[in-house]
């Protein structure tokens, strides 16, 4: 499967209208690994939601999100 993806969702409300690919997780499996990347900027006040998605068998654990302004 694809290796999983952190992805940014629609929001029409800040000017997104479609989800966003923000990174890809590449790396060695059974390590923790930092995935980060940028987002678009919202032509608006708005909320910015994210999660992450995986096609592979098995599962991934998520730990610690943070955001820098």
């Amino acid at each position: 499967g694809n290796a999983p993806r952190l992805m940014m969702r629609a929001n029409g409300a800040i000017g997104q209208n479609a989800d966003v690919l923000i990174a890809t997780w590449s790396g060695s499996t059974n390590v923790f690994v930092t995935v980060s990347g940028t987002t678009p900027s919202p032509n608006a006040d708005g909320a910015m939601e994210f999660y992450v998605d995986c096609d592979t068998g098995g599962f991934i654990d998520l730990d610690t999100w943070g955001v820098t302004p």
